[in-house]
């Protein structure tokens, strides 16, 4: 029991640290009297006080060099796609479709013919479609995944069926993959 009163202590005094090396110009201290604490009263004393700005911070340790500025075009009043393609252009699509489609290869390999699940390689636009669909789920929550596909009335959600099968979805989640496994880094 002495050891979590001690780590109690220990992350207070750390707390403490951090509020006052925090930078803004006041602090919230909080002292304890821990002779006070003997004859049975915890007393606590919660002042503000003024910590002195007068120095000046502290200067990075590297400096920036270059020229800041956006370095690509959106049109004015852009849409949202033409900034997300900015990040997902198609080199960074075909990437992830090559990968997705090795690593599906090297997991189905492993497995005996009779246990295999259906796949089909993906394309760029499956890709594409399958992130669309992500985006989508964070915008409308649902507590299952399943349910975005659900057929009942209380539940349905025909944009995600007309766009994708789920059973397909769900290949490309359990496939999705970034960088070979194969190389070593």
């Amino acid at each position: 029991m002495a050891s979590d009163n001690e780590s109690d202590v220990s992350d207070m005094e750390f707390q403490d640290e951090d509020i006052e090396d925090s930078g803004s110009e006041s602090s919230f201290s909080e002292d304890t009297d821990h002779d006070s604490e003997d004859e049975g009263e915890s007393s606590r004393e919660e002042a503000w006080q003024e910590l002195d700005t007068s120095c000046p911070p502290a200067q990075p340790r590297f400096y920036f060099q270059g020229e800041s500025s956006v370095n690509f075009e959106v049109a004015p009043g852009g849409s949202v796609l033409q900034y997300l393609e900015l990040f997902l252009d198609d080199e960074v699509i075909g990437h992830i479709t090559n990968e997705t489609n090795r690593y599906a290869a090297q997991c189905l390999s492993e497995k005996p013919s009779s246990s295999r699940p259906q796949w089909r390689d993906t394309s760029a636009a499956d890709i594409r479609v399958f992130f669309a669909l992500l985006i989508l789920q964070s915008i409308i929550r649902k507590p299952d995944q399943e349910q975005y596909w659900s057929r009942r009335r209380i539940l349905v959600m025909p944009f995600f069926g007309d766009t994708m099968l789920y059973w397909r979805f769900a290949n490309i989640r359990q496939y999705l993959h970034f960088s070979n496994n194969e190389e070593s880094l």
